[in-house]
C-alpha cells in the first residue's frame, strides 16, 4: 500500500510539472528588437535587414509592407507626437526610417514651437546638432488684411552625426496669412520630419550604367 501510495505522489507531481511548463510557454511574451544603439541599427532593428522581417515599436501598429518591400509603414505614438513611420529598403536591406509629425498646418508658431522642443529632447540623448539652421518670414499670425493674403514661412533643420548612422529633423512650414475659409493652396503645405539613416546601406547594390551622350559636333 504504501508503495502504491507513492506511486500515485510521483505521477502527480509529474502531472503539475508539466502543466506549469506548459503555462509558461503558453503565456511567454513575443520576442522584441533589443535596443542596441544606431551602430547597429534602430531601436535593435539592424542595418540592412530584409524587410521580410517587419520591424515592431511599442505603442505602434503593426507593420504594413508595400508591394515590392521596399518600403513598411506604421503609425503610433513617439512620445508625446502623433506620427507616420517609414521603414525604407534598398537592394542593401534597411537603411532608414522616418517618422512623419502630425503638426497644426494652421499655424506657423506652433509648428516652430513643435520642432524646437523635438529638436532639444533629441539633443539631450545625441548631443548637440552638427549642424542647425533656424530661418523664418513673412507676416506673423496677426496680419488680418484678407485683401491681400501673404504667407508665413519657416525652414528649420538640425543634423546629428552618430556614427555611422545621421539624424535629419526638418521642419518645411508654408502657412496663408490671414486664414479664410477657402485656403488659396489647397492640401498639405507644411511637415515636420524625422529620419535616422545610415549611408552605408543606401546606395543600391546595381549601378546603374550612365547614358552616352552624343559629342556636341554630332548635335550640333
Amino acid at each position: 500500500m504504501r508503495h502504491l501510495l507513492l506511486f500515485i505522489i510521483s505521477i502527480a507531481l509529474l502531472v503539475a510539472q508539466e502543466e506549469s511548463v506548459s503555462d509558461t510557454t503558453e503565456n511567454a511574451p513575443t520576442e522584441a528588437f533589443q535596443d542596441l544603439g544606431l551602430d547597429f541599427g534602430y531601436k535593435g532593428y539592424q542595418w540592412g535587414r530584409s524587410s521580410s522581417e517587419l520591424p515592431s515599436l511599442d505603442n505602434f501598429s503593426d507593420g504594413v509592407a508595400n508591394d515590392d518591400g521596399s518600403i513598411i509603414s506604421m503609425s503610433g505614438i513617439l512620445g508625446r507626437d502623433t506620427v507616420d513611420v517609414k521603414y525604407v529598403f534598398s537592394d542593401s536591406g534597411f537603411w532608414k526610417v522616418e517618422f512623419d509629425f502630425k503638426i497644426n498646418g494652421s499655424d506657423i508658431d506652433d509648428q516652430m514651437e513643435q520642432y524646437l522642443r523635438i529638436e532639444k529632447d533629441i539633443s539631450q540623448v545625441y548631443g548637440n546638432p552638427a549642424y542647425s539652421d533656424h530661418s523664418n518670414d513673412g507676416p506673423t499670425s496677426s496680419y488680418k488684411n484678407h485683401l491681400n493674403v501673404k504667407y508665413s514661412r519657416a525652414f528649420y533643420s538640425s543634423m546629428w552625426n552618430v556614427t555611422p548612422a545621421k539624424l535629419y529633423l526638418i521642419l518645411n512650414g508654408l502657412v496663408q496669412q490671414p486664414k479664410t475659409e477657402s485656403s488659396i493652396l489647397e492640401g498639405t503645405t507644411s511637415f515636420l520630419r524625422l529620419v535616422y539613416y545610415n549611408p552605408d546601406y543606401m546606395k543600391s547594390s546595381d549601378v546603374e550604367k550612365e547614358e552616352e551622350i552624343p559629342s556636341i559636333f554630332e548635335i550640333y
